[in-house]
């Protein structure tokens, strides 16, 4: 069995495992344990399941993988777990050393897995508005990454985007981790800020993410921990009454910007 925890960019390869065990195996809805994991139209229900993992790490650089368990431990953010078995979002929870047999280190983690919540999938325009250029929504050119369609705002000889989610009754994002979405863009050159604005009807909080959209007509899932928006400390999180995309540009440019599948993990 091959399981791989991923951190950014850096996988860590847990070698042999020897134990692959969740706690809960049934789900809400008597959906039993997935082949994949992250797509809001799995219908996987609420609640999240404690995974324990046993196992051996082999070679010269296992002790550079405990290294790394202990700064991602330090900072307590999401990982992806991949394997043959499940592919999912979890936390790290703990991590304790075996006995070191040889080129053999044995190794026990206990994670808890992570369930994305879905705030919209943008399959109509409902509670979206554009402030400037066309709305739309599309299903081909690029294809969706989630469901039929997703949405669209164009512009013609424009410098800014801004790209607003409206809900009816306020989103709690007071016990959620990351807010998470998919996000394409027809041209990066010309990219000065991107950001994403929380309103709590009180203040604002922002968090950047220009960093990740690297290239053009590329869809990137953005993650972006609560952390990582501005007065995040203290700012509060239980009412969110608008979300808004916006995106400035160094020149006027004619481009597009697109989003699907918009929600959190918890």
């Amino acid at each position: 069995m091959t399981i791989t925890l991923k951190a950014g960019t850096r996988p860590i390869q847990l070698g042999t495992v020897t134990d692959l065990q969740f706690n809960r195996v049934e789900r809400d809805g008597s959906v039993d344990i997935p082949l994949a994991r992250g797509a809001s139209r799995q219908g996987l229900g609420s609640q999240s399941a404690p995974i324990n993992l046993a196992g051996t790490l082999v070679g010269d650089t296992r002790f550079d993988y405990f290294q790394q368990f202990d700064r991602i431990r330090m900072i307590g953010r999401s990982l992806k777990l991949e394997s043959n078995h499940i592919t999912t979002i979890a936390y790290l929870n703990n991590v304790s050393l075996g006995k070191i047999v040889g080129d053999f280190l044995g190794y026990n983690l206990t994670l808890k897995e992570s369930l994305f919540k879905s705030i919209s999938d943008c399959e109509d325009q409902v509670v979206w508005y554009a402030d400037s250029g066309e709305l739309t929504n599309e299903y081909d050119s690029p294809e969706p990454k989630e469901g039929d369609f997703y949405l669209k705002n164009s512009i013609v000889n424009g410098d800014y985007f801004e790209l607003s989610f409206e809900p009816s009754d306020p989103v709690d994002l007071s016990s959620v981790e990351y807010l998470a979405f998919w996000f394409q863009v027809s041209a990066v050159t010309y990219i000065n800020q991107a950001s994403i604005r929380l309103d709590n009807d009180d203040e604002y909080s922002y968090a950047y993410f220009q960093s990740k959209l690297l290239l053009p007509n590329v869809w990137y899932r953005i993650l972006l921990h609560k952390s990582e928006f501005t007065n995040f400390q203290t700012y509060n999180f239980n009412q969110i009454w608008q979300f808004r995309v916006e995106l400035s540009l160094t020149a006027n440019q004619t481009m597009s910007i697109m989003i699907d599948d918009f929600g959190v993990y918890e």
